[in-house]
């Protein structure tokens, strides 16, 4: 089996940017914002079934 390959004989896919900082920022801005979002909607989504439960419950 021959040895691994160091990481300059890799293809241009696979190698890393030169300053992941500055390359990668949008993408995890996106996913945070977005997994932000989807809680804040999830949270929201919940007390307002929470709410309607106790409105019913007094209701019936």
């Amino acid at each position: 089996m021959p040895p691994a390959a160091p990481a300059s004989h890799l293809p241009p896919t696979l190698q890393l940017p030169s300053d992941p900082m500055t390359s990668n920022t949008p993408f995890r801005f996106r996913s945070v914002a977005t997994f932000l979002s989807l809680a804040a909607v999830g949270i929201a989504s919940g007390l307002l079934a929470g709410k309607l439960y106790l409105l019913w419950q007094t209701l019936a």
